[in-house]
């Protein structure tokens, strides 16, 4: 997906849906997977506070967050799950598609396919669903997060090129003292920083440099060796960017990989058939555009940066082997 480097984890602080209340950066929070942009906080999440929030059942899946996170926080993912029975101590029975609230109305779930934004551009309910389902198919690990391989690998699926996906594209470039990953997952998380996109950095198993003679003359190398995870939101977030920026390309993309994972031949989108033109804007919108314009300057200059920083690299790695000793310099 070609989207470009840039500042910004999360895009704001999170708001619970059920008390309405400002969940602390340093706060757990409960994210439901089903319904859209949908945030309890624990003692809502725990306390089964939502019976107000029409749209969410607790059958549905979430994904908890021991920091919520925000501009400054990195949102934290964690390991627990939180899962209700009922008081006779018998699972409740699976729950229906349930009913979904849409500026303040009720909304119930199509019989069909049906815009996938609103006329501002944000998502509906079945957007958020779809993506739900394409993320469960891609996080083969069941992590609840997505790798940049696994993303990458989407991107494949989709039918974008490798100049296009901005992780492979960026595993040809090699810095001494860093692996090819690291300086991929580096450009890769500068896209996510630049359009807000959720995710979480984790530390990058074997991606520590084993060239100990750079190390020893660049203190350390370049690499932190840490890579960036999708949570389900980024996933959608960053798809929306393509969707709403090129829908009619987009269209597609979307199309051959809900084919190419077997989604379309699962209910409900088996019943609704092929997905139609129609679930995407006509024409590209304006916001969007722009956003990407102020991106395309960001890149432009981290280009600049990068190039920099590798040309010192790789006359730091020359120096460091031994013979003439040569200078870098900024014209």
């Amino acid at each position: 997906m070609p989207v470009v480097p840039g500042p910004s984890t999360q895009s704001a602080i999170s708001r619970c849906n059920a008390c309405n209340q400002p969940i602390p950066p340093d706060h757990p929070r409960v994210h439901c997977l089903a319904c859209a942009d949908l945030d309890l906080c624990a003692v809502c999440a725990l306390g089964e506070r939502f019976g107000a929030v029409e749209r969410h059942s607790e059958g549905h899946p979430t994904a908890i967050y021991r920091v919520s996170g925000d501009n400054a926080v990195p949102a934290v993912l964690s390991r627990a799950s939180v899962s209700y029975s009922s008081s006779g101590g018998t699972s409740p029975a699976p729950p229906t598609a349930p009913a979904s609230s849409v500026n303040g109305g009720t909304h119930r779930p199509p019989d069909g396919w049906a815009p996938l934004f609103y006329a501002d551009m944000s998502h509906t309910p079945g957007y958020a669903t779809l993506m739900n389902t394409i993320f469960a198919h891609s996080d083969t690990a069941r992590s609840g997060l997505l790798s940049p391989e696994g993303y990458s690998r989407l991107l494949d699926d989709m039918g974008y090129t490798t100049q296009q996906n901005i992780w492979k594209n960026n595993l040809r470039i090699t810095i001494p003292g860093q692996s090819r990953e690291s300086g991929a997952d580096d450009i890769l998380k500068r896209a996510y920083d630049s359009f807000g996109v959720e995710h979480v950095v984790q530390s990058r198993s074997g991606a520590a440099s084993s060239n100990n003679t750079f190390k020893l003359f660049s203190g350390g190398g370049f690499s932190s060796s840490s890579m960036p995870l999708l949570t389900p939101r980024g996933l959608a977030q960053i798809i929306a960017i393509e969707l709403l920026s090129d829908p009619s390309s987009s269209h597609p993309r979307l199309a051959r990989v809900l084919h190419t994972y077997g989604i379309d031949g699962i209910e409900p989108y088996r019943r609704w058939g092929a997905l139609p033109r129609e679930v995407l804007p006509p024409v590209p919108d304006p916001r969007m555009l722009a956003r990407l314009g102020g991106a395309q300057v960001q890149s432009v200059q981290n280009a600049q940066i990068s190039a920099q920083i590798l040309a010192q690299a790789n006359l730091a790695a020359v120096n460091a082997i031994g013979g003439a000793q040569y200078e870098y310099r900024r014209f």
